[in-house]
């Protein structure tokens, strides 16, 4: 998120919730495609609107980093506080995407980070690509 205090209620909130998880935080688009690029994080945050990159260009640069090194997409949650736009609609169509409208209530941000949480830990069924 682009807006300092938000981000962090976000990590303190997600630290408290997770604290066995390394929470880490960027305040635009290029600079969670760059963390990312670094960590591989299983679960991404992302806001939709951003200032350099915003959430769409940045879940798609993303996007091509794991195609190009063959990495498994990260879970992805966008937060906006305004209505989805029909582009990121269709990207999120098939993916392990989810959205949640500002201003989220913490409860439904960690009960959603829970439900991709238990998505990344589920067995991969046999056969499954």
């Amino acid at each position: 998120d682009d807006e300092n205090l938000l981000r962090s209620i976000f990590v303190d909130t997600l630290k408290q919730a997770f604290p066995a998880m390394t929470i880490e935080s960027a305040s635009d688009g290029r600079q969670a495609r760059d963390a990312f690029n670094m960590h591989h994080h299983g679960i991404i945050l992302m806001d939709v609107a951003m200032p350099v990159m915003d959430g769409e260009e940045a879940f798609n640069a993303i996007k091509s980093i794991c195609e190009t090194e063959g990495w498994k997409l990260p879970e992805v949650i966008f937060c906006t506080g305004f209505t989805i736009p029909e582009s990121l609609r269709r990207v999120m169509e098939g993916l392990s995407c989810s959205c949640v409208t500002k201003p989220v209530a913490i409860r439904v941000l960690v009960e959603t980070i829970r439900q991709h949480m238990e998505r990344l830990s589920a067995p991969v069924p046999a056969g499954s690509p």
